[in-house]
């Protein structure tokens, strides 16, 4: 006997005994889960009637589809228990259906497909990719990882895009089933805060990926429901062409975000195998709606990272992950000269600013302008090659480090204007003083670009920085 038919067996009997009911062999639920999961939860396995086992992986769920040894292990065990003789319901949830079509798919290439599939149940399928997985491999935002609760893209963040899915690697999956899948749809988006540098909060929100913005925050509806194309689905059943044998629970979409979608999935299997049940599958904490939406495909970081919510204009961005709170965004424009133009929050004047690239300023500190009273050119200083600075972190700076003459500035907090100014003290204990409007010259970098729907800095004058002090110890006060 061979390690895999020993392996079978054991899972049989490991079926037989944790069934529902029952340890009575025959009838089976074979469970395959997604994203983040290494198994699936007690709390959502179907209400099996008396006779029917329940069927479990211990997968990494986070793994590629390509993993062959995974494969396998889901290949051999549908194929035991929804075959020869046995009967069978399939239910997947997520990136788990993406798993269950590759299984149809390599099992009648290898001529063993099961003839006792009823039907499977499919919830908040991403067997047709889904856009939030081409941001959290593409750019830094990685927002499948944020609502996960992981670090970083997973090898299935690969797989599951809509081009990879449909019309790439795993195109000829689609059309596998040889019985009905029953997809269940959420509606409810998943929203994710994202604190930058402590101090401001964003929202990254899945459904502002998705066409028309339909979702449940982190699979689109075109793929829940099974559509064969990636257009905007307001439910589950609007007449548009699915694959083949796709069916659906209910039209309208359930009021549920991704994990939430469990829930209805316990209900309607459950009901479809004549057992009444009611899972309670919670779904994301709600944020706040007080804290504004941020685009999760890019931030061009022209202004405040709160503002970055509706992009107008694509930037070619240069970078790696801002939310970090260490990494600076680099940006340029798409024209062929100069660099900071045509950001989300308005124009800066064109590719014709003299830098090639610009950075994010990232720490409010000072500026200085080239005018008294704030006006003229508007400059960061040159602290050091890492930290790019503005009076209140705004802005982009120019990469360029040039030697200028200032004469007034604006200082985190207030941001009210400065006047840069020389003392000259005189009497033997230097307590007798003048001031005068003064200037220096320091090395900086142009802030290229400071939108102009960002705060104002309240009128009036702030404490005026002191230049130099020049002491005349021996001189009498006049």
């Amino acid at each position: 006997m061979t390690l895999r038919r020993i392996w079978i067996g054991l899972l049989v009997l490991g079926a037989m005994f944790g069934a529902a009911g029952s340890a009575k062999a025959g009838n089976y639920i074979v469970y395959l889960h997604g994203r983040s999961m290494s198994g699936w939860p007690d709390a959502a396995l179907l209400g099996a009637p008396a006779g029917w086992a329940n069927v479990r992986f211990g997968y990494n769920g986070s793994a590629s589809l390509g993993d062959t040894g995974i494969q396998a292990q889901i290949n051999d065990t549908v194929a035991a228990y929804c075959g020869g003789g046995n009967q069978c319901v399939v239910v997947c949830y997520s990136a788990g259906c993406a798993r269950m079509l590759l299984a149809f798919r390599q099992l009648k290439d290898q001529a063993r497909y099961p003839s006792g599939i009823l039907w499977s149940e499919a919830a908040a399928s991403a067997a047709g990719g889904t856009e939030v997985a081409v941001a959290a491999t593409k750019w830094w935002v990685k927002l499948l990882a944020k609502i996960f609760g992981t670090e970083s893209a997973a090898p299935i963040d690969y797989d599951i895009q809509p081009n990879t899915m449909r019309s790439g690697a795993y195109a000829s999956i689609q059309s596998q089933a040889t019985a009905p899948v029953y997809h269940l749809a959420g509606s409810v988006n998943i929203c994710q805060t994202i604190s930058i540098l402590w101090l401001i909060k964003i929202k990254l929100c899945g459904n502002s990926q998705f066409p028309g913005g339909y979702g449940d925050g982190a699979v689109p509806v075109h793929s829940a429901a099974g559509y064969a194309d990636t257009g905007a689905h307001a439910n589950t059943q609007d007449g548009s062409a699915k694959y083949v044998f796709r069916a659906y629970e209910q039209t309208p979409l359930y009021p549920v975000d991704h994990r939430g979608a469990l829930g209805p999935l316990v209900n309607a299997g459950s009901l479809r195998l004549g057992v009444g049940k009611v899972a309670d599958c919670p779904n994301m904490p709600a944020v706040s709606a007080s804290i504004p939406d941020a685009s999760i495909i890019y931030d061009d970081g022209d202004g405040a990272f709160t503002d970055e919510s509706s992009p107008l204009n694509m930037l070619i961005v240069c970078g790696q992950d801002m939310w970090n709170g260490s990494q600076p965004l680099y940006a340029s424009c798409l024209a062929t000269a100069g660099c900071c133009t045509a950001f989300s929050n308005g124009d800066a004047g064109g590719c014709s600013c003299g830098e090639t690239i610009c950075k994010q300023a990232q720490i409010a500190r000072r500026s200085y302008y080239t005018g008294t009273d704030c006006t003229g050119t508007e400059y960061a200083e040159a602290l050091s090659l890492t930290d790019y600075v503005s009076y209140n972190g705004l802005g982009m700076d120019g990469e360029t480090t040039r030697s200028v003459t200032v004469r007034s500035a604006r200082s985190w907090p207030d941001g009210r204007c400065q006047q840069l100014m020389t003392t000259t003290c005189y009497g033997k204990m230097n307590n007798c003083c003048d001031s005068a409007p003064s200037s220096k010259t320091l090395a900086a970098a142009r802030v290229v670009y400071r939108p102009a729907a960002g705060p104002t800095p309240p009128a009036g004058s702030g404490t005026d920085v002191t230049v130099s002090t020049v002491n005349h110890p021996n001189l009498l006060c006049p």
